[in-house]
C-alpha cells in the first residue's frame, strides 16, 4: 500500500483538512506525490515571472492558509519516480489520477473538487479533445470549489 513520503506529508499538511482527507483516502489505492499546498506570495511571483501561472496571487486558491488547492502528481512505482507531464506518453497517468482523485473526493466529501484538467467540469478532457473552453491544462492541480469554502 502506498504512503506519502515525509516531504509530501509536510506539503499536504499545509492544505485544508478536506483536501487532506481526500488525498489520504486516494493514496491508499493510488500512489501520489504532493508537489505543493500553500504558496507564498514570493513563490507565486516567481511562478508568474517564469510563466508557470498567469493567475494573480489574489485569485489563486493556493494563497489560503490552510491552502484550498493542492498540486499532486502520480508516482510510477515501477520506475520509482513521478510521471513526467512533458512526456506525451505519460500524460495518461495524469488523466487517470484526475478521475481517481475526483471520484475519491465525491465519495469522501459528498461533492466534487475542481481539477485543472477539466476546469469547467464538463468532462471534455484529453489530448486532442475538441474543447474550446479549456485554455490551460494544469493536470496536477486540485482545488475546493468556491461554493464550499
Amino acid at each position: 500500500m502506498p504512503i506519502f513520503s515525509q516531504r509530501s506529508r509536510r506539503r499536504l499538511d499545509t492544505c485544508d483538512q478536506r483536501l487532506v482527507q481526500v488525498m489520504d483516502a486516494a493514496i491508499l489505492d493510488f500512489d501520489l506525490t504532493v508537489l505543493e499546498g500553500h504558496r507564498s506570495p514570493e513563490t507565486h511571483a516567481e511562478y508568474i515571472q517564469r510563466g508557470v501561472t498567469r493567475v494573480p496571487y489574489s485569485q489563486t486558491r493556493h494563497r489560503h492558509n490552510p491552502s484550498h488547492a493542492v498540486d499532486m502528481a502520480p508516482w510510477i512505482t515501477q520506475f520509482n519516480r513521478m510521471a513526467d507531464w512533458n512526456d506525451p506518453s505519460e500524460l495518461r497517468y495524469f488523466y487517470y489520477m484526475g478521475g481517481f482523485v475526483q471520484a475519491t473526493a465525491l465519495r469522501i466529501l459528498g461533492h466534487p473538487i475542481r481539477w485543472g484538467g477539466n476546469w469547467d467540469g464538463d468532462s471534455v478532457i484529453g489530448v486532442g479533445a475538441k474543447s474550446d473552453d479549456q485554455t490551460f491544462n494544469d493536470l496536477v492541480h486540485f482545488e475546493l470549489p468556491e461554493e464550499v469554502d
